[in-house]
């Protein structure tokens, strides 16, 4: 009777035993890809010395700060000026003396110099009255410490010449452009560069690739 009433027993509590039940939530978010560029320490304007068109010390810097790199992205610096033909073209060009350089353009609207003068800086034989208003500059590009490399490349994709930024694995770090103090041969003249404000533009994008 008592062998039984325990089998009777255990079977009772065999039937009240479940299997514990369990539900997991997954939390899932998405961190996306983010790029951030602002000026630092600028020194974009200077003076130009009418006598002989040397220019105060200029330069331009970027920082770049982003939580990915340039396996994703291609940094790219451009330049371009407006030209009186309504357009814009690439500032950047090679020298046949001074090397990697610059061209600046008089902004004002009736001073604006035309492709034809540009073209004639970049011919590897300028002559300033064949390119009034118009000055170019040597140019040299630097990063900081941080980041691995900046190279000039030429693309039709990025409007010729540019300049490519490596950041290897650094989230942050500077890119810079310095321009010489005296103008490039041929491009500059008193009786030919007017009075007013000289102009590139100068810019810092990141173009996610495919």
């Amino acid at each position: 009777m008592r062998i039984l009433f325990a089998l009777a027993l255990m079977l009772l509590c065999t039937s009240c035993a479940y299997a514990a039940q369990e539900l997991h939530h997954d939390l899932v978010t998405v961190c996306p890809s983010v790029v951030q560029i602002s000026p630092d320490s600028l020194r974009l304007s200077g003076t130009i010395n009418p006598i002989d068109g040397s220019i105060s010390s200029m330069a331009g810097k970027f920082r770049l700060v982003t939580n990915d790199n340039d396996a994703h992205y291609d940094f790219i610096v451009m330049s371009q000026v407006q030209t009186s033909d309504g357009g814009l073209q690439n500032a950047y060009y090679l020298d046949v003396n001074a090397g990697d350089s610059i061209i600046l353009v008089n902004t004002a609207v009736d001073k604006l110099p035309s492709r034809a003068n540009i073209d004639n800086i970049k011919s590897g034989n300028p002559k300033a009255d064949l390119n009034p208003n118009a000055i170019a500059y040597p140019i040299s590009s630097s990063i900081s410490s941080e980041f691995e490399s900046i190279t000039k490349s030429n693309d039709a994709a990025y409007s010729g010449v540019h300049y490519k930024v490596k950041n290897g694995s650094a989230q942050s770090g500077i890119v810079s452009q310095s321009l010489g103090i005296n103008p490039n041969f041929g491009t500059y003249s008193l009786s030919d560069d007017e009075p007013g404000t000289y102009e590139a533009i100068v810019t810092l994008s990141a173009y996610a690739k495919p």
